[in-house]
């Protein structure tokens, strides 16, 4: 009995479910696409495996929305996401719906309601991390983002009540309470430097004696002050706070300077045309790259854009309707329908970048008048785009000029590099290189 009666209650909620999302099974019917769906899955089952398969996924996805003229529909198990990869639709959609989409709330395990977006320097602490492959913090932050990301895209992992009886539940638990705790500790201990002034004093005064300038505050440091020290922020809402700015901020900015030093080693034409740019504008006295050479740097700027335009650090972003809502070309969307917006498609959209569109060639961008502002947008678009795009673009040409007015970069010994073969990378929160961007640097003589 116990059976059937379990079978009645899938086949009413089946029912149910079919119900609701009448308006959107309409909506499918003329955002269609051409890739392998099963029923009551959608194209879920192409999820299953590794992070690389599911970037593989991502960007078919991509070339099949492209051909549909840049909008489709895809269901991830019960759910429809409809897929944009035309810069005017996604403007439209970014602009106009602001709430992030509820298929992104399993990263607030980690984060909570934090909101605030900022590099990992932010603490103040030294954690060694650079100079430790294997530093705990470090080991947990990689396996916190990969067991998401495989959460996300596997809706049968979506409710609580499956995911608790897996084993991807107890490590993510463990993960969640070591990272918590580890800011926490940090977070109580900056309270009682600021509190004693005693380091602060020090950190002052050393800080004018090497440079003649006042010493800057952390980010931590100015939300404790700035909140009303005990009066202000718990010290929950710092953690959650902290953990949305390592989380956000940690990598974005190594991740995309790194794509470009990798795209420099495969492609030495482009590197040389760089040098030369580097040597006319920083010629051969030995100082360090200022904020005023960065304007100077238009090739460089090029290759940094180019980089991001075919491999953009946050390929994906996601955005929910609160409303029936109808795009500049006419279609509509059904409330409640989840919408991604597929960077990494829009930039490879060819109506708008030309038949060359999976080419590395920087020359584009010289001069370049964009057929649409959000045509290219490797840090989002609109009011909630990146808060931080120019500290991070700014800190990716500088440390790309310092490292290649130094070093040639040439492909790792073990790597075979072939300058016309794409990269490959894999999805895990952010886009990555599947051979960790593995390169050599030799000195310039």
């Amino acid at each position: 009995m116990l059976w059937q009666l379990f079978l009645m209650c899938t086949l009413v909620w089946l029912l149910v479910v079919r119900w609701q999302n009448r308006g959107k099974r309409a909506m499918a019917k003329y955002l269609r696409n051409d890739l392998d769906t099963l029923p009551f899955l959608g194209i879920s089952h192409k999820f299953i495996g590794s992070d690389e398969d599911r970037m593989t996924t991502l960007s078919e996805i991509a070339a099949d929305c492209n051909r549909h003229d840049g909008i489709t529909a895809v269901w991830l198990a019960n759910r429809i996401f409809v897929v944009i990869t035309d810069p005017v639709e996604a403007e439209a959609v970014l602009k106009n719906c602001l709430e992030k989409d509820n298929i992104l709330r399993f990263v607030r395990t980690l984060t909570g309601n934090g909101s605030i977006f900022a590099p990992e320097t932010t603490m103040g602490t030294k954690l060694g991390i650079q100079k430790q492959d294997n530093h705990p913090f470090l080991a947990n932050f990689e396996r916190f983002t990969e067991l998401v990301t495989a959460r996300t895209l596997m809706p049968w992992l979506h409710t609580d009540f499956v995911y608790k009886f897996t084993p991807y539940y107890k490590k993510n638990t463990e993960i969640v309470n070591y990272m918590t705790s580890f800011v926490t500790k940090i977070i109580k201990e900056k309270r009682k430097d600021i509190e004693d002034g005693s380091n602060k004093k020090n950190a002052i005064d050393e800080q004018n004696n090497d440079t003649g300038r006042p010493a800057t505050k952390t980010f931590l440091e100015l939300l404790i002050d700035y909140s009303g020290g005990d009066k202000g922020y718990t010290n929950l809402e710092l953690q959650e706070e902290t953990m949305v700015m390592l989380l956000a901020g940690t990598d974005t900015s190594a991740v995309g300077a790194s794509f470009v030093m990798v795209m420099l080693s495969k492609h030495q034409d482009v590197q040389e045309k760089l040098f030369q740019e580097l040597l006319e504008v920083l010629g051969d006295e030995e100082r360090p790259v200022t904020a005023e050479d960065l304007p100077r740097f238009k090739y460089l700027d090029a290759v940094v854009k180019e980089t991001l335009r075919l491999y953009p650090p946050v390929p994906i972003t996601a955005r929910t309707t609160d409303k029936d809502y109808v795009l500049p070309s006419g279609k509509k969307i059904v409330k409640g329908t989840g919408v991604i917006i597929h960077i990494w498609g829009t930039h490879r959209n060819p109506k708008y970048w030309g038949p060359d569109v999976d080419v590395f060639r920087p020359e584009r961008f010289l001069d370049l008048q964009l057929a649409h502002p959000a045509a290219y947008m490797p840090f989002s678009h609109g009011p909630r785009n990146c808060l931080g795009y120019q500290y991070a673009t700014m800190s990716m040409k500088t440390a790309i000029a310092t490292l290649v007015r130094r070093y040639k970069v040439v492909p790792a010994e073990h790597i075979v590099q072939d300058g016309e073969k794409p990269l490959r990378v894999k999805f895990d929160i952010m886009m990555k290189h599947v051979d960790k961007f593995q390169i050599q640097l030799v000195r310039r003589k």
